[in-house]
């Protein structure tokens, strides 16, 4: 063990992990800590046990062990340094281990109480991430975006979103679904629709695929939308507005299905950047006004650049994280 290692609280460290709140640094010491010998793997791993049971005995959920823990215990299963024959030191070590796992599952509930509060939380940072919430439903989260959803479910099922997701709600009449964001709610029985409300941004925007959707602002003013429909807030105004909405790629970033259709090549260029969370810029200021028609099912960035280039006669120059497009004026 080295210096560093000396001064690690694996109580600590251990009770992050199994609450799910271990950053990988904090993943990798455990892991150097577990396989060190025979007996932290085998506290580790009843120790675990014993949180799951205290924490989750009142519950059907089944508990789902997320990517770490399946490479964690693989490696310490599979490891053929560690010896799976028990000595006497062991034997007697567990006699003692046996006292302290029920001080530490204790330590682990209280812990779990204080720090998640019946609460989770989910995060999408350089990806797209989509996730299964604790009634069934689907929330895809766009990049830099989270959620966070309360387990207890009473007569509502009430989420929290930073961000932009689009939602899948799983029917239920009986619990309506709330998404609190910023100053605004939406509020559903079942459907399907997107949410940007991303912090920096002047609006709060709500489009719907499918079903019905309440969109209400605190100060009591309340929109109903309907499958196309948009609902936009507009943040220093106050002003609660609905129009159709005409942007059949609101959920690109999603899909990777995008269609244009006589688009001028600045849309384009705005479509792209969202989709693919790149930085396209058309150097040549004639060109934005030039008209793109074409459809792309799940296709690279490259490719549909290639495509944009042979339609238009472009130069594509990709420097410093920077695309940027040159070309004559479209006639």
């Amino acid at each position: 063990m080295n210096n560093k290692e000396k001064h690690i609280d694996h109580q600590d460290l251990i009770n992050k992990y199994l609450a799910k709140e271990a950053s990988k640094e904090d993943i990798i010491l455990l892991e150097n800590w577990v396989l060190q010998n025979e007996a932290n793997k085998k506290l580790f791993i009843e120790t675990k046990r014993i949180w799951t049971l205290a924490n989750f005995k009142n519950t059907k959920s089944k508990i789902i062990i997320n990517s770490e823990w399946e490479k964690l215990e693989n490696k310490l299963f599979n490891d053929k340094n560690i010896t799976k024959k028990r000595t006497g030191f062991f034997n007697q070590y567990y006699k003692v281990a046996a006292s302290i796992i029920v001080l530490l599952s204790i330590s682990f509930l209280l812990y779990f109480l204080t720090s998640n509060s019946g609460k989770q939380k989910f995060t999408a940072d350089n990806s797209v991430k989509t996730s299964k919430l604790f009634d069934g439903s689907v929330v895809t989260l766009n990049y830099n975006s989270s959620i966070v959803y309360y387990k207890e479910i009473t007569d509502k099922r009430k989420v929290k979103l930073k961000g932009d997701a689009f939602f899948n709600v799983k029917p239920d009449a009986s619990k309506p679904f709330i998404i609190e964001t910023q100053n605004a709610e939406v509020e559903v029985l079942g459907t399907s629709f997107y949410v940007d409300s991303h912090i920096d941004k002047p609006t709060i925007e709500v489009s719907v695929k499918t079903g019905k959707v309440a969109f209400r602002i605190k100060q009591g003013k309340e929109l109903i939308l309907l499958p196309g429909d948009k609902g936009i807030f507009n943040k220093s105004t106050g002003k609660l507005t609905q129009e159709t909405n005409s942007n059949t790629n609101f959920i690109a970033w999603k899909t990777k299905q995008i269609v244009f259709e006589n688009n001028n090549l600045s849309d384009v260029v705005l479509q792209l950047n969202n989709v693919y969370h790149t930085n396209i810029t058309i150097a040549s200021p004639n060109l934005n006004n030039c008209r793109i028609t074409a459809s792309f099912d799940n296709q690279t960035l490259d490719a549909v650049l290639n495509v944009i280039k042979e339609t238009l006669d472009l130069r594509i120059e990709n420097k410093d994280n920077e695309i940027k497009l040159f070309g004559d004026s479209c006639k």
